[in-house]
């Protein structure tokens, strides 16, 4: 199922979200009720963190880039194996251990000054 937006109800059923370019400035819970989200699309908004994507255990791809995040701290996503990062202000990949399954990382233009 694809959907730009949902009900609360209909969260558990929801396998791909894009909100793209829509101003939002945090991820709200909302996001965590979505238990079978394989694919996050959040790119060019205006989130500085990252938060609830925890809960997402199918989680395989997100896009973040075109944010305002500084760090990836807080992304936990077991199951993560795509992760988009493009133009944030993100200085330092630690906590990019975490993520155990992650093929591929697209990182460029950042301020990253430390591979921790």
């Amino acid at each position: 199922m694809i959907l730009s937006a949902a009900s609360t109800a209909d969260a558990k059923d929801i396998t791909e979200l894009y909100l793209s370019n829509m101003n939002i400035n945090e991820i709200t819970q909302f996001i965590s009720l979505c238990k079978n989200l394989k694919k996050l699309n959040l790119n060019d908004n205006k989130i500085e963190y990252i938060e609830h994507l925890h809960k997402l255990g199918e989680l395989l791809e997100i896009n973040l880039s075109f944010n305002l995040l500084w760090s990836i701290d807080g992304l936990r996503c077991p199951k993560l194996r795509i992760l988009k990062l493009d133009s944030n202000k993100i200085e330092s990949l630690e906590g990019i251990d975490n993520l155990k399954c992650l093929v591929t990382l697209s990182l460029s233009h950042n301020k990253i000054t430390s591979m921790k």
